[in-house]
């Protein structure tokens, strides 16, 4: 049955990829970042031919990593610099509106000389300037809504049915079992949250796809929606079979923000939506108010667990066991350094690798400088994404929801961390856009001379937006 089931799955994203034609990309410059996505949303390389690992395996290698996995995104990255070269008009204007991501990354690098290990901090610091640069490049992209969309659509029309047919019919591909026994659904990635995340990053973009169609009429809208409205009923589908609470919650507030339009259109609704879901997020889940809450979306006091990895977490921080040493309050232990050797050796019981909550996980790494450096990214983001608003309202929506997915997901997650899905979407969300090229329109009464044509930034002072015209 399996070899059936697989044909079939290979049939059907071949025609959701036909009947999803008729956006391209206007470079192939954005097949970079589709494979380090595409690597980033699912497993690594080396992953693919054998079954995922368990917890402990996961917590053994944690540190060495993997030199084929290494060597690919070294390819790529290398790739993406040459492109980002090759567009430094445009990209040094993005990055010079885009200050206080470099200013966070500057930071992290600065981490790495009090590191414990200071070679396994910086080749994760090259991953994370990495995840910078892949949004880098779809942003400095002719049309970079065009390149974020479809990029991210086709990476959902592979990873969504095969995740299914892993689930169905390659259980030692698709399915394992947590540190405690209970099996999980991993689909094409590496645990039920990872793959969670996907459903619930793919499953935005495709819906606020579906919900845009409306400029577009005919065969090719009835053929877009096709492809959509089957991909979306497939994340519908997996959503609650992968029991990712997280990713249920969070979909929910995505959803909301991009069904909803007529009530995002104004700054204060924005606001008052963003300020509203992170305070409800932070009261039930942090705060503990609202226990029927939990109940209902089926989690206990403890967040299954996860309090008591909080309170270790700290421990190990502030006053940890000999001879662990301690943890510089302000400083942290380094970027990406805290769950490496005796730590983690000692806490992989409590939380494996990460200290599921994105905020406790910054500042044991970096501490509270690197939360100061990642408040004011936030706040710099939100600016951004306003201000884009009156160039494209409903490309903001999508952001808004990334956005919100962000910060109400590092609550009970770790995701502020290199080639995390949610942690690429908000900075895509957040980095300062250029407009979308614009053609002039032409007399058509006069042939047009023929002129060189070049991608030049013209960059208002009076916004964070950038345009790019065509001169």
């Amino acid at each position: 049955m399996a070899p059936y089931a697989t044909l079939l799955c290979l049939i059907g994203i071949c025609g959701l990829f036909w009947l999803d034609r008729r956006d391209r990309w206007s470079s192939n410059a954005n097949f970079i970042p589709f494979f380090y996505l595409l690597i980033a949303m699912s497993r690594p390389v080396t992953s693919w031919t054998q079954a995922p690992l368990d917890a402990s395996t996961r917590a053994d290698s944690y540190m060495e990593g993997s030199p084929l996995d290494r060597s690919i995104l070294i390819v790529l990255i290398a790739m993406a610099l040459v492109t980002l070269w090759r567009r430094r008009e445009t990209t040094g204007a993005l990055l010079r509106r885009n200050a206080p991501i470099i200013l966070f990354l500057l930071y992290c690098l600065v981490s790495v000389s009090w590191a414990e290990f200071p070679v396994v901090s910086f080749k994760r610091w090259v991953r994370a300037a990495g995840d910078v640069m892949m949004i880098l490049v779809l942003l400095t992209d002719r049309n970079p809504e065009i390149a974020f969309k479809t990029t991210l659509s086709r990476i959902g029309f592979l990873l969504v049915p095969l995740s299914i047919l892993f689930i169905r019919f390659y259980p030692e591909l698709g399915r394992t079992y947590s540190s405690g026994g209970r099996p999980m659904w991993t689909g094409v990635c590496t645990d039920k949250n990872a793959l969670g995340a996907l459903c619930m990053v793919a499953g935005a973009v495709i819906l606020w796809r579906l919900l845009n169609l409306r400029d577009i009429h005919g065969r090719e809208r009835r053929a877009q929606m096709t492809a959509l409205t089957a991909v979306f009923l497939m994340v519908v589908y997996l959503l609650p079979l992968v029991d990712s609470k997280t990713a249920q919650m969070c979909f929910i507030f995505a959803t909301i923000v991009i069904v909803f339009r007529w009530l995002f259109r104004q700054h204060w609704a924005m606001f008052s939506f963003t300020v509203g879901a992170i305070a409800a997020c932070y009261a039930v889940l942090i705060l503990g108010a609202g226990s029927g809450a939990l109940e209902t979306i089926g989690l206990d006091a403890t967040l299954t667990g996860r309090t008591d990895v909080w309170e270790q977490v700290l421990r190990f921080a502030h006053d940890p066991p000999a001879p662990v040493e301690r943890h510089s309050p302000w400083l942290g232990a380094g970027y990406e350094n805290f769950w490496v050797g005796e730590r983690q050796i000692r806490l992989r019981a409590y939380g494996g690798n990460q200290a599921h909550n994105g905020y406790l996980e910054v500042y044991v790494n970096i501490g509270w400088m690197g939360l100061i450096f990642l408040g004011i990214v936030v706040a710099a983001g939100y600016r951004n994404m306003i201000a884009y608003r009156r160039i494209n309202s409903d490309l903001t929506r999508l952001k808004l929801a990334f956005f919100v997915i962000c910060l109400t997901y590092n609550f009970s997650e770790a995701a502020f961390k290199m080639m995390s899905p949610v942690w690429l979407m908000f900075l895509w969300a957040t980095l300062s856009t250029p407009a979308p090229e614009t053609v002039p329109v032409q007399d058509p009464e006069r042939t047009p001379t023929p002129q060189r044509t070049s991608n030049r930034l013209v960059v208002s002072p009076f916004s964070p937006a950038v345009r790019v015209k065509r001169v």
